[in-house]
């Protein structure tokens, strides 16, 4: 039965994911029970970190984790209905770290829906966004005094909507040529329809 002490001089030559080689330089292991420890290949696993519903002009996020021992730099590709928009090149992580990251890419407002693609060299994931319109308000006079004599009052009656899919707020201005009259802000949820009325006097000149 040996009793010894081993001594390892260990040369680890191993093939990356992008073809390239990775070398770790000779390294002197004495262990009298245990094999060498062995490094890990970087590998970078990706996911997703935008919530599933987004709103147009929102950029995307990733979370990139390298799950191996070894840093290494990575191209991280985002594609959107199966067309590549963007690449964040030159991402950088050591072993074991983890990053959140975000595309150089705004949501646009012709779609309901996205279907997103995130992929490193060695994983991608995928996930549908579904894409709400922002807030969007939309001015209706309902009623308005149409015959009146000078000093008397106007009054106008008015809707305000939200024609958006997310909540909002908007100043709204009653106004006669560019002399403002009124002007009030509203918050309204998405859908929402709010009535006011603005009553006003007429110039005596």
């Amino acid at each position: 039965e040996f009793s010894g002490t081993l001594e390892y001089d260990v040369r680890i030559l191993t093939p990356e994911e992008d073809g390239s080689n990775y070398e770790i330089d000779n390294n002197d292991y004495t262990d009298d029970t245990d094999e060498p420890n062995v490094l890990t290949l970087p590998s970078f696993d990706v996911e997703i970190a935008t919530e599933d519903e987004v709103t147009v002009g929102d950029t995307l996020e990733y979370t990139a984790e390298n799950t191996g021992d070894i840093e290494a730099t990575r191209d991280i590709t985002l594609t959107v209905d199966g067309a590549e928009v963007n690449t964040n090149t030159g991402l950088t992580l050591g072993g074991g770290e983890s990053e959140t990251e975000t595309f150089d890419y705004s949501v646009s407002s012709e779609y309901e829906s996205i279907d997103v693609a995130v992929e490193s060299a060695s994983d991608s994931t995928e996930k549908t966004l579904t894409v709400n319109q922002p807030a969007s308000f939309v001015p209706n006079i309902t009623d308005i005094t149409e015959e009146v004599t000078k000093g008397t009052e106007i009054t106008v009656d008015y809707t305000v909507e939200n024609t958006g899919d997310i909540e909002g707020e908007k100043l709204i201005e009653v106004s006669v040529g560019s002399d403002v009259k009124s002007n009030s802000t509203f918050s309204l949820d998405a859908g929402e329809t709010v009535h006011n009325t603005t009553i006003f006097a007429t110039e005596l000149d």
